[in-house]
């Protein structure tokens, strides 16, 4: 009883002193593709997305453990340097690789140690350090293509990539931000993130990709991205 009391016990401000918190986020962020390939190259970033549920368990004064569960986009574009070509199932057609620009869906689990200063006012600053980890649900790119024997290049869109797509990501997350109190227990959270990959995005030997020598395409690179959070704690 007498844990369970502290637990929820209002300090004289009417703020609630719980060791749990709970929230929503979104989070527009610009991310990029790192190559670690000669057969590619980095083409540029694109803006994605995540949302999520945020949950916060105190540890001490100043410092909480941060969980909960996103789904997150990542991707970016790459430009093929070599003649990469693909096949699609039924078709005899043969694809030359030219860009591709790819948006990758993640479940993801972050696991963070947030680090905050005492309120000022009516705001809060912290930090936060830790780890994301991904699962893979969905991967599609949009290719820039040159048929075999023609000099025309032609887009295709929604082009299903996951059998190339390493299922699970890892990536260092840190980032700084603030609370503000609006009311008791309830606060606006605004933060800025750096998610760094690194684990191979892709399967190391691609199960599509194919080099001018017939072999598989060797594919490696790394899934980054900035992103600005807001949400709310409850």
């Amino acid at each position: 009883m007498g844990m369970t009391h502290h637990a929820w016990a209002q300090d004289d401000g009417g703020k609630s002193t719980s060791n749990f918190r709970f929230g929503i986020k979104g989070a527009p962020s610009l991310a990029w593709l790192k190559p670690d390939s000669k057969a590619f190259e980095s083409a540029g970033s694109q803006v994605k997305f995540a949302y999520g549920l945020i949950t916060e368990f105190k540890l001490g004064k100043t410092t909480s453990f941060v969980t909960g569960l996103d789904v997150a986009y990542a991707g970016g574009k790459l430009n093929f340097k070599d003649s990469v070509w693909y096949t699609e199932a039924g078709d005899t057609s043969i694809f030359h690789l030219m860009k591709r620009k790819y948006t990758l869906q993640y479940v993801d689990l972050p696991l963070l140690l947030k680090m905050k200063t005492n309120e000022i006012g009516y705001m809060t600053y912290f930090a936060q350090f830790g780890f994301n980890l991904g699962f893979n649900i969905k991967s599609r790119a949009v290719d820039e293509v040159k048929q075999d024997k023609s000099t025309t290049t032609v887009v295709k869109e929604d082009v299903n990539v996951i059998k190339d797509v390493n299922f699970m990501r890892v990536a260092l997350n840190i980032g700084l931000g603030v609370e503000y109190n609006i009311t008791g227990n309830t606060s606006l959270l605004i933060a800025a993130n750096y998610n760094n990959g690194f684990t191979n995005s892709f399967l190391g030997s691609s199960k599509s990709l194919m080099t001018k020598q017939n072999e598989a395409l060797k594919t490696k690179a790394f899934s980054n991205y900035m992103s600005l959070t807001v949400g709310f704690l409850f």
